[in-house]
């Protein structure tokens, strides 16, 4: 994490928002977190708001987040504090299949490769649709 803030109450932390992710003109408000018995006291709400005011006073021309679309309270909190929905994303996960990660595995452990891909003449997922048919 670039940057960090801490809430405290007492010398205690209370809540943590974090940077990263700097561009040229801006920068990635997140994590954020506040331990569950502490919600709901505004604590998150004025350190995101405070920090990101002073990323703004480093010369950044915009700070922006990441949230989940289904929790209206972060998405309300956010707007209030003058953050504006830019865009929607989606997080697209790739899988590899079982049989080609046992084959990756087993070809690691004896230092072979798979399937030829090591002699150009195929790329590993070539040669895991073919070992599949001869199986």
């Amino acid at each position: 994490m670039e940057g960090r803030g801490r809430g405290l109450q007492d010398g205690c932390p209370i809540c943590l928002v974090g940077c990263t992710g700097r561009t040229p003109t801006g920068i990635r408000i997140g994590p954020v977190f506040t331990p569950p018995e502490l919600r709901s006291r505004g604590y998150a709400t004025a350190l995101v708001a405070e920090f990101s005011r002073m990323l703004l006073d480093t010369g950044r021309r915009f700070c922006f987040l990441y949230t989940d679309m289904s929790n209206a309270t972060s998405n309300a909190i956010y707007r209030r504090i003058g953050y504006r929905l830019h865009c929607r994303s989606a997080m697209i996960r790739f899988t590899c299949r079982t049989r080609w990660s046992r084959r990756a595995r087993d070809s690691r452990a004896s230092g072979g490769s798979i399937g030829g891909a090591a002699r150009g003449r195929e790329s590993p997922e070539t040669a895991w649709r073919e070992s599949k048919g001869s199986e």
